[in-house]
């Protein structure tokens, strides 16, 4: 989201500015400027990884991960594992 502030492992604050995509949608880049003076507190840390050394990986989106709230009472109560309460 532009201007919301993350901070890069072992690198320094950044703000996005703007998300450049080719004509197919796709990410070619991000911008970003750093913030050193950031005065706010900072909710995301990013744990960037090269395309060198990045690895093929599949990822599932999920809005919720879980398919009731309270697992360990839930689980309990009907008797269950808690692994079953996987979406």
């Amino acid at each position: 989201m532009p201007g919301q502030p993350v901070l890069l492992r072992y690198g320094p604050k950044v703000v996005l500015e703007q998300v450049v995509t080719n004509a197919a949608g796709e990410v070619e880049k991000v911008l970003v400027k750093a913030v050193p003076e950031w005065e706010q507190k900072i909710k995301g840390v990013i744990h960037w990884v090269s395309k060198e050394h990045s690895i093929p990986a599949k990822v599932n989106q999920y809005s919720q991960l879980l398919t009731v709230e309270n697992v360990a009472f839930t689980a309990k109560k009907e008797g269950k594992d808690w692994l079953e309460y996987f979406n």
